[in-house]
């Protein structure tokens, strides 16, 4: 039997093996929580990422599942790798692949005409700070735009559920990224009013991610090359992958989670950067030459979860709040 863990290896070693403790056990394991998805056709976007990615692995090598998952990413590179490791796991029925851009609304229409997708996770998103501050109109395009447009063909084909991948930089709504994400949660909200069963959900940083810092200074250390800490002081919340796809899974399936509710994750592992590299060198078992440089532009010195200038509820669920809007 393929476990949660082990499959998690096909998308790298520290995505699988965070450096970060697990802090939503008591939600139920992923076997548990996935359970009630087995016999549903399952959308995630962005599935050749990292979240996407977690989550969709953790769906396909589900033994009892009895619909595909089809996964829409934009990467041929990644959608090979996925496909290519099914096939190997002898689970190629599991999985349907399509690559597609998600902010095409044609494209997504004639996805969507054939596909049957019974519940949707939008993971699919322009997420680095970086990125987003030298490209605005793709971040629109691709963080709000594209999902109007799922939004619009989850209510047209009778999707069960929907749930957004949101970001806690939407908190603070300082940068590109926090904007963008904050006016996709606003899009969620509206489709729910319409009718539409939706939510969307704020994670902190999933450690190991793809493109994230962690992930540059493994390849700095396999070149034998100084690291770069951008803002030692700088502080960010990190969460395990594991605890993301238990999140996700819950939000996707639990009735309690379909009113169009932004959730945010409220407990987190906060971490200075110099903190990161210490735990990141420690696993590495020597320490690390390092040059320090300004924070890049668009960075914020304390990431937070919540803010005194919006208002949460509490949810069944210890460590996720519910946002209220006005």
């Amino acid at each position: 039997m393929i476990t949660p863990d082990l499959a998690m290896t096909i998308l790298g070693g520290d995505l699988a093996a965070p450096l970060v403790d697990e802090t939503f056990g008591h939600l139920g394991s992923i076997e548990e929580l996935r359970a009630p998805l087995s016999g549903k056709r399952v959308v995630v976007t962005g599935g050749a990422g990292s979240i996407g990615g977690a989550l969709a692995v953790a769906l396909i090598t589900d033994p009892d599942r009895t619909a595909p998952v089809i996964v829409i990413d934009t990467s041929e590179r990644g959608v090979a790798a996925l496909s290519n490791w099914v096939t190997a796991l002898g689970m190629s029925a599991n999985l349907q692949v399509v690559v597609a851009d998600v902010s095409d609304r044609d494209q997504m229409d004639e996805v969507f005409d054939r596909i049957a997708a019974e519940v949707v996770v939008h993971a699919a998103a322009v997420k680095h700070v970086g990125t987003c501050e030298a490209n605005p109109r793709l971040a629109q395009r691709i963080n709000v735009d594209a999902t109007r447009i799922l939004l619009e063909q989850s209510a047209l084909r009778g999707v069960t559920r929907f749930v957004l991948v949101s970001s806690d930089k939407a908190t603070s709504r300082v940068n590109v990224l926090g904007r963008t994400k904050y006016d996709a949660e606003v899009e969620v909200a509206a489709a729910a009013v319409r009718g539409l069963a939706a939510s969307s959900v704020r994670l902190p940083n999933i450690w190991g991610s793809s493109g994230s810092v962690i992930e540059l200074w493994r390849q700095s250390i396999a070149l034998d090359l100084p690291v770069t800490l951008f803002g030692p002081e700088t502080t960010r919340y990190y969460q395990s992958v594991y605890d993301t796809v238990r999140i996700l899974l819950l939000l996707a399936t639990h009735r309690e989670t379909a009113a169009g509710t932004t959730f945010v994750v409220s407990e987190a592992v906060q971490l200075s950067l110099a903190e990161v590299l210490e735990r990141v060198a420690a696993d590495a078992g020597n320490e690390l030459e390092h040059r320090v440089e300004r924070p890049r532009p668009g960075e914020i010195a304390h990431e937070r979860l919540t803010s005194p200038d919006e208002t949460y509820a509490e949810t069944p669920w210890n460590g996720i709040l519910g946002l209220v809007r006005a």
